[in-house]
């Protein structure tokens, strides 16, 4: 085989090994973003169940205080009319004595 052929063919081959080496870490690098990525949409789908949850739980808070307050007016609605009431009782009772 002519020498400078020959050399050429050597020279063509060690390029074709290096592409090998190259083409072989850049599928390592699209594998691993490709992990990264599914890492990111599970972490994504993690919060976003995460923040339904909560905005559940606040409209759920909401409500629960809504009705809180509605039973603190009862609350105090049935306290002025016990007191009321035992005014009224007080007096009865002492327009009976003697």
């Amino acid at each position: 085989m002519n020498p400078l052929l020959k050399k050429k063919l050597e020279h063509i081959q060690e390029q074709v090994g290096e592409l090998q080496g190259v083409l072989k870490a850049k599928h390592e690098d699209v594998l691993q973003q490709h992990q990264e990525k599914e890492d990111l949409l599970q972490e994504k789908w993690r919060e976003r169940k995460r923040v339904t949850m909560l905005d559940r739980v606040a409209n759920d808070y909401d409500a629960l205080e809504e009705q809180n307050d509605v039973y603190a007016c009862e609350r105090k609605e049935i306290k002025e009319r016990l007191a009321r009431v035992m005014r009224f009782t007080k007096s009865l009772h002492n327009a009976s004595k003697p």
